[in-house]
């Protein structure tokens, strides 16, 4: 119990930066999703291969891979380009690849969302004069959010859970905080059973918070 209160605040700074790559990862996870929704729901076939072959290539190699390719190949290929050095910080690196990652996840959920939507509405939308934007702003967007926040619940929950390889490359988050502190007491079962504690404190609220959106959409239904 000593060594917990000695090496809490690191514990608590590595908990700090994990939700702080989250948070970070947000944005560029949605925006990426967002556009590879739009290109798979495009009516050009060349459009929908590339948005199909991104995803096939960020679902199918395995997470850490890509964290690494991040790692190596960005400030490398950024500073080839550029003629000059460019370098990232590790959290940023981090950032890059789990909204990369969880961009891929985001798409297909957005993009199964609004195809969820029967084709009956759109053709009644159009039947009454509606112009294509007022059809996606009115009827198809508002559907379509309360369709994918359960699954987006648990993209966010992946983007957490994921946050944890980041510790692969060196960035301070909280598997790499309990590891130093494993490493500095031999204690691997009390810091890494705290880290799995923690993790639980902050992925059960959202699990909870899934189960009533699910179960209000069931209840309107």
């Amino acid at each position: 119990m000593n060594n917990l209160i000695d090496y809490g605040p690191q514990v608590l700074q590595g908990l700090l930066t994990t939700a702080a790559l989250a948070l970070a990862s947000v944005p560029g996870a949605f925006a990426i999703g967002l556009c590879v929704a739009l290109l798979q729901l495009s009516g050009s076939d060349m459009l929908r291969r590339i948005a199909k072959a991104y995803v096939g290539i960020f679902r199918g190699v395995p997470e850490l891979l890509i964290l690494f390719f991040f790692y190596y190949g960005v400030p490398g290929t950024l500073s080839y380009l550029l003629g000059s050095q460019v370098e990232f910080s590790n959290f940023w690196i981090a950032v890059l690849a789990l909204g990369a990652i969880a961009g891929a996840y985001t798409g297909e959920v957005l993009r199964a969302a609004v195809q969820a939507i029967p084709v009956g509405q759109w053709e009644a939308a159009a039947a009454l004069g509606l112009r294509p934007a007022l059809i996606w702003l009115k009827i198809i967007v508002p559907q379509a959010i309360r369709l994918a926040t359960p699954p987006l619940g648990n993209v966010l929950l992946v983007l957490i859970k994921d946050t944890a390889l980041a510790s692969a490359i060196g960035a301070e988050e909280l598997m790499r905080k309990s590891s130093i502190a494993s490493g500095s007491t031999r204690s691997p079962f009390l810091f890494f059973g705290t880290a799995a504690l923690i993790y639980l404190a902050v992925t059960i609220p959202i699990l909870l918070w899934q189960e009533r959106v699910e179960a209000r959409q069931a209840a309107a239904t």
